[in-house]
């Protein structure tokens, strides 16, 4: 049973004013609160039974709360900050690459030896 309030905010999240992950969810809450079954609302929203159910549960248990993204499991990725001091570093470092001869990996093969095989010594 969804209150006005819910009801309200899902129409909105449907019509597209949020993410589109966002968006599928409230579809399928909405759909769910009509009394649908799972397998038809899955058919009609173009996901899964399984899908259907974990965020009819989730809604459920959590309400509006539940439809937002959890963290995700594992180790976050680092961020890669850089202070005043690295910065201006790291740029003085590109300024004196920019005119220099290309690296020597690029330097190894042209295209005119691609394909080729190296005799081996």
């Amino acid at each position: 049973m969804l209150s006005d309030e819910e009801r309200a905010e899902l129409l909105c999240w449907a019509g597209g004013a949020v993410a589109p992950r966002l968006v599928e969810r409230a579809r399928i809450v909405l759909a769910c609160a009509d009394g649908k079954p799972n397998t038809r609302v899955a058919a009609e929203c173009k996901v899964t039974a399984d899908t259907v159910r974990k965020w009819r549960s989730r809604f459920a248990a959590r309400r509006m709360a539940g439809l937002a993204d959890q963290p995700r499991p594992g180790r976050r990725k680092a961020e890669l900050v850089f202070g005043d001091d690295e910065r201006a570093q790291l740029m003085r470092l590109a300024r004196s690459c920019s005119g220099s001869s290309p690296a020597p990996a690029a330097r190894s093969a042209s295209p005119a030896s691609w394909g080729r095989r190296r005799p081996r010594t």
